[in-house]
Parts: structure tokens; sequence; C-alpha cells
């Protein structure tokens, strides 16, 4: 039975991954409904279903006849992730219902993407807790949403330091540069490692850039506002960095290294095998990132990394969920 249900929710995340919500991004509203949101409805209860099936098994004391029953155990802490990941199911629901009755194209997109990504990590979670529990092979080890999630950072991180970098040329070439920089993000692959809404004013973003470098005589104050959203935007992307296994793969390579560094000398400069490790933090804190690459020495890198497990060591992840995606303003006219 622990297999069955370990099978069911792979084959349910599988499902939710290979959705291409891409094809969807210049539909009409009529094509969402009829098409998308359907689709995600049915994913959605699925998810639930299966669930419900890992509940039924955590409540019959013949599934895991070695595992004891008091409150701190493994068992209790399935238990709870079943509650958890229901009513994150729920609440998705309930918004995918609200903004298909009313709300423009590209926010039912947005609304049905995040419902898609919370049904993967929730049975993800769910089907690698059965699994540590059971002793059984995980079906869903290879699931690749931390790898997204870190390259759609690298590409974020690239695009905010670009668009924020001091200059003292004119607003109008600095909106050149900022428009630059919109294209090579939305040209990379990563790109559609970003939420709908982060891809959806991205593209806004270079439209309206485009059309103001096309003007014979732009306006300055045209030229600011736009720069000033511009490195808006940029500054909301940081909270990418919320994403629930962005914060789980941060904190423990950040233990990690902290163990490393206590056995060095403070005073030495960062070895090579940790200025590699921490390459993977890449995008999480812009001053560890200037420590790593100027060569700053073990005592400098390891304060700074007692402040971020400080900030990132407050509670579960699952306690107060995030989307980490940054919205500037809907896209004029059509759907994202």
């Amino acid at each position: 039975m622990i297999r069955d249900a370990q099978q069911e929710l792979a084959r349910i995340v599988s499902r939710a991954r290979s959705i291409e919500f891409e094809k969807y991004e210049t539909s009409a509203a009529n094509e969402l409904l009829a098409d998308l949101v359907p689709e995600v409805h049915a994913l959605l209860q699925e998810a639930s279903d299966a669930a419900h099936t890992v509940e039924d098994l955590v409540q019959d004391p013949r599934t895991f006849d070695d595992v004891g029953g008091d409150a701190s155990s493994p068992l209790e802490q399935l238990a709870d992730l079943c509650f958890i990941v229901h009513g994150e199911f729920s609440a998705r629901k309930n918004q995918l219902e609200t903004v298909s009755r009313k709300a423009a194209p590209w926010l039912v997109l947005a609304a049905a993407e995040r419902a898609s990504t919370t049904v993967a990590r929730g049975l993800c979670a769910l089907e690698q807790e059965l699994s540590a529990l059971a002793g059984t092979p995980s079906r869903t080890h290879h699931v690749d949403l931390l790898d997204h999630s870190l390259k759609g950072r690298v590409a974020a991180t690239k695009f905010r330091r670009a668009v924020l970098q001091p200059s003292e040329a004119p607003a109008s070439l600095q909106v050149r540069t900022a428009g630059t920089a919109l294209a090579r993000l939305i040209g990379r692959d990563e790109f559609r490692h970003l939420h709908v809404p982060d891809r959806a004013s991205a593209r806004e973003l270079h439209r309206r850039v485009v059309d103001f470098l096309r003007q014979e005589k732009p306006q300055i104050e045209e030229g600011e506002r736009l720069l000033e959203d511009a490195r808006t935007f940029a500054v909301l992307l940081v909270e990418l960095n919320q994403r629930e296994e962005l914060v789980r793969h941060d904190l423990a390579l950040i233990r990690r290294s902290l163990e490393a560094l206590a056995q060095l000398d403070p005073i030495a400069p960062l070895p090579e095998p940790e200025v590699q490790r921490l390459h993977s933090l890449f995008g999480r804190d812009d001053v560890l990132d200037e420590l790593r690459t100027k060569g700053a020495d073990v005592e400098a890198v390891t304060s700074r990394l007692l402040v971020l497990e400080a900030q990132l060591g407050g509670g579960s992840c699952y306690d107060t969920p995030a989307d980490g995606e940054a919205v500037l303003a809907p896209p004029s006219g059509k759907g994202a």
C-alpha cells in the first residue's frame, strides 16, 4: 500500500510539472477558462485525494508497525504535513475559482501556475516523508524544483545588478542599459523559471523601453519614470529567495559551511573548496557574494553566514508559504 501511494504521488507531481504554462501566456480569457483552468482544478482534486490516501495510511496502525505514535514521532509529523498541504490545496483552489470569475487573463494564469507549483511541492514533501518513514526508495527525489529555482535566482540576480549599477549617465542611456538587461533576461532559458507575474512584468517593461527609445524626442520625465519602474522590478525580484526549496537548500548549505569554517584559521583566506560551495548561494545575499569573490578571510565570511543563518533559521518553510513573486504592474490589454 505504501509503494502504491508513493507511485500515485509521483504520478501527480509529474502531471503538475508537465503543464506548459508558457504556451498560454498570450491566450485570451476564454481559452484559459476552457482549457487550463479545468485541468488545474482536476490536478488539485487529484492531489487532495492522494493526500487523503496518505492520511488514511497514517491513521491505520497496521501500516507502520515499527513507528511509535507519540506526538513527536515521524508518524505524527507526517500527519501534520498532510494537514498543511490540504490547507494549501484548498487555498489554491479557492484562489483559482475567485480569479477565474472576474480577473484579467494574466492573473488567472498566475493563479493556475501557483496552484500547480503548490501541488508539486506539497506532494514531493509528502512522498519523501513517506519514503523516509517506510524505508522505501523515493520516487520524487529527481524532481527539479530546486534546480529550476537556483537557475531562476541566477538570472534574476544578474538582471538586478545590471539595472541597479550606479551610473552618472543621462537617463536615456540608463534606460537603454535597462532595456538591454531586460532583453537578456527574457532571452535566457532560465526566464521560464520565474513566475508568470514576473515574466509578464519583464515583458511589459521591455515593451515600454522599446517604445521610449523609438521616440525622436523622448521626454526626460518619462525616461526617469521608466528607469524607476525597472529598478523597482529588479529589487522586487529578490523575493524569489523566499521559495521554500531555496530557503531549505540555502540554510542547509550555510550550516555545512559554518561547520567546515570552524575548523580553519579565522584570518586565512577562504579556501577554494568553500568558495565553490558558497557559489550555490549566488543571489541570496549581495554582501556574501562580494566577500566570496573578493578573497575575504574566514572570519568575515563566517560572520556573514551567521547573520544569514539567523535570518533563515526561524522556522519551517511550510509555516508561512511564499511564492517568491514580484509584481510591478499588470500587462496592458492582454494576457501574460
